[in-house]
């Protein structure tokens, strides 16, 4: 599978072998092939790898998933978007070990550390009792969170709690999306 891999990156022009340019989504500069943790997953009629790729220049991370042999490349930042600057610092500190998670390749950790992020919040807020779940609830009551917050919230605890009580995998394009709903209710709790 990996040298499967390796072939899918290099390009053969007049007789002699090259990596094929990707860029990095952080700085523009070329990315260089680089595993840092890779996992492979086989099953029925496809195999699949997932790995790092290590900018040489900015030192960011792009993860990769290639099945067979088609490769696909998972967002950046930029996909989920940023932390507003009113954000507490410990709920600063949460987001940014989901995001270590997720280009640590701990699709699992990346969500349920997503939920962490939302409980540390709803408890800036005052929400402080009960389960998550109860949390959210009072804080869709007392209007801190509007109907769509509401549901992104009761997402992401679901979600959290898949990673964290069932022995399930995360696929890697599924974390973006955790993480932009974490954002999105981040941001509106600290406008």
């Amino acid at each position: 599978m990996i040298s499967r891999l390796v072939k899918l990156f290099l390009t053969k022009r007049k007789g002699v072998r090259k990596m094929v340019q990707v860029l990095c989504d952080h700085c523009g500069s070329e990315l260089q092939l680089k595993y840092q943790r890779s996992y492979w997953i086989s099953s029925e009629g496809s195999d699949s790898i997932y790995g790092v790729l290590t900018c040489r220049m900015c030192g960011q991370k792009t993860i990769f998933g290639m099945t067979n042999d088609a490769i696909s490349f998972y967002p950046s930042k930029t996909a989920y978007g940023a932390l507003s600057e009113n954000t507490p610092q410990d709920v600063r500190d949460i987001f940014v070990d989901a995001e270590l998670c997720f280009y640590g390749m701990g699709f699992r950790g990346a969500v349920a550390v997503s939920r962490a992020c939302v409980e540390a919040g709803l408890s800036h807020k005052g929400i402080t009792q009960g389960n998550l779940e109860q949390r959210i609830d009072e804080a869709k009551s007392s209007n801190i969170l509007t109907e769509t917050q509401y549901m992104l919230a009761h997402g992401s605890r679901l979600a959290g709690n898949a990673a964290l009580h069932r022995a399930i995998n995360i696929a890697p394009s599924d974390v973006p999306a955790v993480l932009s709903a974490v954002v999105g209710i981040i941001n509106h709790l600290f406008k």
